[in-house]
């Protein structure tokens, strides 16, 4: 699935249309949508932790549309294309470097 793609599922997503909803609309399973939200969030916690900037707390779609504004100002800056450099990141603490490289 193309960038674009994604970050309109993401977009509508953090603004409140249902992951079944979505599902439909893209001809996708829920699964899918689910794993699109996924790798479009570690996407933008590895472009944060480069970049020292605060932790963003994305762990649910939840979560996510409480901090929607912030994501949705950073998804513009993210490529999507390529994987995330730091994917196993869960916490603003970080003890080992190696333990959170993807």
């Amino acid at each position: 699935m193309d960038q674009e793609t994604k970050k309109l599922i993401f977009t509508n997503l953090l603004n409140g249309v249902s992951v079944e909803q979505l599902a439909t609309d893209f001809e996708r399973s829920p699964s899918e949508i689910h794993g699109y939200f996924r790798a479009v969030t570690l996407k933008i916690r590895s472009y944060c932790f480069i970049r020292n900037m605060p932790f963003i707390a994305c762990e649910s779609i939840a979560l996510a549309r409480q901090n929607r504004l912030v994501l949705l100002t950073l998804l513009s800056k993210v490529n999507l294309n390529k994987a995330a450099d730091y994917s196993h990141i869960t916490t603003r603490e970080v003890k080992d470097i190696a333990d959170i490289r993807g």
